[in-house]
């Protein structure tokens, strides 16, 4: 048994968090399957053998969500990184607990009172996640678990977020989908290619676009290479929607809008 990683387990739950005893090696298998069910108690901490230290994600960790990043399935591992800081800012950027994996990925976590069903958030060109969430059903191998290390604060520093900043993170996250362009073409029929070639003009003129949505109140919150971000009528910051430079298509979050 390895005992540092016992007295993380036990650290971990008088925190609020539920541990996870992971198989050994590199391997990211739960030992315990009934750890997104059964928070386990101090008997059981005792009794099991650590390989490795994980915690469940969800409502039983105290409502823990966690952006796992795996940039190795990006070309552009910083500029993800990068992108993703920009879009979202610093003031919301301090207050996620950030874990480096074994992998060179990243763990982004936070507590807050929304927390739903795992889903990808982005994908590369062949349909591999980038980005994507821990939430309910969930979990996540952590340090001090060979490989992985806390870049900033610890499980004891994780933050409470609002339904509003977790929305901005999640919209940050899926502006890096490479899938989204892809997906938009084949929304259209053959008719409506056909039908919009007679309008060459209007569709290559990106002002066209966002004049019209800055006229019924939207507004720009900022931009990249490929994005300019836009948030909704009756909202004064985050990012709700993305229009795509090249391709001249908006590309919304909210189910509001």
């Amino acid at each position: 048994m390895n005992v540092d990683l016992k007295k993380e387990a036990h650290k971990a739950s008088s925190m609020g968090f539920n541990p996870v005893p992971v198989e050994g090696g590199d391997s990211k298998r739960p030992a315990r399957k009934k750890h997104n069910s059964s928070f386990m108690e101090s008997e059981e901490i005792d009794s099991t053998n650590w390989a490795n230290f994980g915690i469940s994600t969800g409502g039983i960790s105290g409502n823990l969500g966690v952006l796992d990043f795996d940039l190795k399935n990006s070309e552009d591992a910083k500029g993800v990184l990068k992108r993703f800081s920009d879009r979202v800012g610093p003031e919301l950027m301090s207050k996620l607990v950030v874990q480096k994996t074994k992998n060179k990925g990243y763990h982004f976590l936070y507590r807050c009172e929304v927390c739903l069903s795992n889903a990808k958030l982005s994908k590369n060109e062949k349909g591999h996640a980038i980005i994507e969430t821990r939430e309910e059903g969930g979990y996540i191998k952590c340090a001090p678990s060979e490989g992985y290390k806390w870049l900033r604060g610890d499980l004891s520093k994780v933050s409470v977020i609002t339904p509003s900043e977790r929305h901005n993170l999640f919209a940050a996250s899926r502006l890096e989908n490479k899938m989204i362009v892809k997906e938009a073409g084949k929304r259209l029929a053959r008719s409506d290619k056909k039908y919009l070639e007679k309008f060459p003009e209007f569709n290559s003129d990106q002002d066209v676009g966002l004049t019209l949505l800055y006229e019924h109140g939207w507004s720009d919150c900022g931009e990249d290479d490929e994005w300019i971000n836009l948030t909704r009528p009756g909202k004064s910051s985050g990012i709700s929607a993305g229009y795509h430079k090249e391709k001249k298509f908006l590309y919304v979050f909210t189910t509001s809008q």
